[in-house]
């Protein structure tokens, strides 16, 4: 009998989410599902760099003041170029 290995690989991407609003104000509480993806990196360091220096800019600091960088797996999308952002 021969035995045969199969290796799964999970691909994950690391996802800068914005809190939908509510009451005109960031509803942080929300499910993590309902938030929304304002970019996709390929690592976490990647995620929090691009979070810090949105941040910083007055156009994005709002939408961004209460961001989260978090794991997601790789969906049917691709995956991204090192340091991309999708739509």
């Amino acid at each position: 009998m021969h035995l045969r290995y199969a290796a799964i690989i999970v691909l994950i991407i690391w996802a800068l989410m914005i809190p939908p609003m509510a009451g005109g104000k960031m509803d942080t509480s929300a499910p993590l599902a309902q938030w929304t993806e304002f970019g996709a990196f390929q690592d976490q360091r990647t995620c929090e760099a691009a979070q810090g220096e949105m941040r910083e800019d007055p156009m994005t600091s709002y939408q961004l003041g209460k961001s989260r960088c978090v794991p997601a797996p790789l969906s049917s999308g691709g995956v991204p170029s090192p340091g991309s952002q999708r739509p």
